[in-house]
């Protein structure tokens, strides 16, 4: 595997080592950690990375990133605000179904387009549809076409990534 085509840019941009391959130099204890402090990396720039190993190290980068910042923790904090309900308890029951690839974690091993239809076919159901990253794109199943079939707010979600599902759904990603 070679580094990304823009690495040395980026290493430029901010002032960070390469290693002897090319990629980003990280710290012998820490591999989150780069040549700069305060300047965490995770992915592609770290070496030869699959996408679940690529996500456990961002998290990482996130808690060491939280761990400089967490003289400010409160400060910048707001209440988040979610449009009013709407009481549904006696519409008829429109189900719309918003299946995620996630890129290749879910599509490589889900037959998608089986899931879809499976959905389509179930009572109840009058939105079933496939998105490529529909839980970190923002892009909110109410703007994919669902919204304007069931007539009400999508009620659930499910996803290995967002803290809170409902933020995903209502377009409020933390």
């Amino acid at each position: 595997m070679n580094p990304p085509a823009d690495v040395r840019t980026i290493a430029s941009t901010f002032d960070i080592e390469l290693n002897e391959h090319g990629f980003c130099k990280t710290s012998p204890s820490n591999a989150i950690e780069t040549t700069r402090p305060g300047i965490f990396v995770s992915g592609a720039f770290t070496g030869p990375a699959d996408i679940p190993e690529s996500v456990v190290t961002a998290g990482g980068a996130n808690a060491l990133c939280s761990e400089l910042l967490a003289y400010r923790r409160g400060d910048l904090s707001r209440e988040r605000e979610y449009p009013p309900e709407k009481d549904v308890t006696n519409d008829d029951i429109r189900i719309g179904v918003v299946v995620c690839l996630c890129g290749a974690n879910i599509g490589r091993i889900v037959d998608t387009l089986s899931v879809v239809d499976y959905a389509a076919g179930l009572p109840n159901v009058v939105y079933s549809a496939r998105n490529m990253f529909a839980c970190s794109t923002g892009e909110r199943p109410a703007d994919s076409g669902c919204h304007r079939r069931t007539q009400s707010e999508p009620r659930g979600a499910g996803s290995l990534h967002p803290p809170d599902p409902r933020a995903v759904i209502q377009g409020h990603l933390p």
